[in-house]
This record gives structure tokens, sequence and C-alpha cells, in this order.
């Protein structure tokens, strides 16, 4: 456990590296296909570095590396990309995957993607303020 904690220390160390001073994410990991497709509709698709298996348009997401399935998450996995920010539809997981995110530095925004058009604009408007 210890050699755990001293690696996600590291990685903090390394996440914290490569932000910038604008707070405005370098590397973003996209967890969910509502969630994917939102940041590319936003114009940013360029800064993802890692998505999940789900995530499956537009074509161009598959040349991202994939994570794994959205709620059978390794911490490992996606610490590896060293993103500064993940955005992780509210069912990804398991639960201790996304804390380990949060304590390992990496800013997470945990969307709320549902039928509903008010929890799909409260989405987009988190993701939007979530990348400036």
């Amino acid at each position: 456990m210890a050699m755990f904690r001293k690696a996600v220390a590291v990685l903090a160390c390394s996440v914290a590296f490569l932000a910038n001073a604008e707070d405005k994410p370098q590397r973003v990991v996209s967890l969910g296909a509502a969630v994917t497709e939102t940041v590319y509709a936003l114009g940013h698709g360029d800064l993802l570095v890692g998505r999940d298996q789900t995530s499956l348009w537009p074509k161009a997401v598959h040349k991202v590396p994939d994570v794994g399935y959205p709620r059978q998450l390794a911490l490992e996995g996606i610490i590896s990309l060293l993103p500064d920010t993940v955005f992780a539809s509210h069912d990804a997981g398991p639960p201790h995957v996304i804390d380990g995110l949060s304590h390992a530095g990496i800013d997470v925004s945990v969307i709320k993607t549902g039928p509903t058009w008010d929890e799909t604009k409260q989405g987009m408007r988190l993701i939007a303020s979530g990348l400036n």
C-alpha cells in the first residue's frame, strides 16, 4: 500500500506540472459516450488522451487510447495517461477508482447523464466550464 501511495504522489506531481497556469485542461480523459461526444461537440476533442470503451463517436475518437469499460475501470490505466482532467459519467466506476483519481490530484468532474433535456444541458455546461 505504501508503494501505491508513493506512485500516486509521483504521478500527482507530474499531473500538476503538466497543467498550465490558466488551469485550462491540457490532457483530458473522458468516461462515457455522451461525455466524449460533448467534448468533441464543444471543439475540444484534441485534448483527449483517453476514453472509455463505449466512446465510439466521432470516428476520430478511435485514435484515442481506450481505458476500458466505464463501470470496470482500473486506476492505473487512467493515471498512466497523465490526465489533468477527467470527465466521468455518473455511472463510471467503480467508485474507488473515481475517488483515487481525485486523490492523485486529477480534477474529476462527474457528469449526470440522463434522458431529460435539463440533465443534458446541465452536463454540457459542466463540461464546457471544465474546459474553460
